[in-house]
């Protein structure tokens, strides 16, 4: 009679739930909950492409279901080089004690109990409300384990990435009023590209003003454009000369986060933010 660890070998555990690396096994377990799950799918993709699974494996629900959790064990070797997994998921349709759920197996789902979230370049979050597949606009898990969490060979081409991240982490340490355990009223104000906050239903530009007075640290400006178009934006506090660019995402770097020191200088209290784009000003306390 085949050993519990054999069975688990063969069929998977149902816990942890998400992903698991064995590396005893040199493979990954999946394990999903689902309550009234009638049939599950795990797809698994290629880094090159992302809307048709590499791999796809159905679940057993006589061997690859334990209670109300789904499981599989996969040896790595059988991947096909996948680098994220998804799940389709049928179930009973919406009509009685089941009528509020959406059961759809042409949809990608995301697994709850991802680690890591991977975002397609096509992702549309209203593709999972329409009908049919919204392959290739779902987010996917990330499979974690079996090589190191981050690929440092890929510093080198990277390195713009590298500097900003490591200039954010070292401009948020640098300023106190960032890591304040408590915004007082009247240390934040509001503004939009002008001196109005667009609160319409489909406003994407949005400004704010930070004090730092109370925490002896530089006043902050910040203009966040989510609209494709490029926006122009007027600095509603104080003079044009006063403030001192740090930040803007739309530029190459090193002049998309300037090192200390070498901020900007604004000229005029207008300021042009590119589209998908943040720019960030400080004030020094005089």
């Amino acid at each position: 009679m085949p050993s519990p660890e054999s069975w688990i070998a063969q069929e998977g555990a149902p816990f942890p739930l998400g992903v698991t690396w064995i590396e005893g096994e040199q493979a990954y377990n999946f394990a999903l909950y689902s309550k009234h799950a009638k049939r599950v799918t795990l797809l698994l993709y290629r880094e090159d492409d992302v809307d048709t699974p590499a791999l796809t494996h159905p679940f057993d629900y006589l061997t690859n279901k334990s209670g109300r959790v789904w499981h599989c064990r996969i040896p790595k070797r059988s991947m096909n080089g996948a680098r994220y997994y998804a799940y389709s998921v049928a179930g009973p349709a919406p009509a009685g004690r089941f009528e509020w759920h959406r059961f759809d197996p042409e949809k990608v789902l995301l697994d709850p109990y991802a680690r890591s979230v991977f975002f397609p370049a096509g992702f549309d979050r209203s593709a999972a409300m329409r009908q049919g597949s919204n392959a290739g606009k779902a987010p996917l898990g990330l499979i974690c384990g079996g090589e190191p969490a981050f690929d440092w060979d890929r510093l080198e081409a990277n390195g713009d990435v590298f500097r900003f991240f490591k200039r954010m982490i070292a401009f948020r340490k640098a300023h106190r009023s960032l890591g304040r355990s408590r915004f007082w009223r009247e240390d934040v104000r509001w503004y939009g590209v002008g001196p109005a906050v667009d609160m319409t239903q489909h406003s994407r530009s949005l400004a704010f003003y930070l004090d730092g007075a109370s925490q002896q640290d530089v006043d902050l400006y910040v203009m966040i454009n989510a609209y494709r178009e490029d926006l122009s934006f007027t600095v509603q506090e104080g003079q044009a000369g006063e403030w001192r660019r740090v930040v803007d995402t739309a530029l190459d770097s090193p002049d998309d986060f300037r090192e200390p020191g070498a901020e900007v200088p604004l000229t005029s209290a207008a300021y042009l933010v590119r589209g998908r784009s943040v720019v960030a000003l400080i004030r020094p306390r005089r």
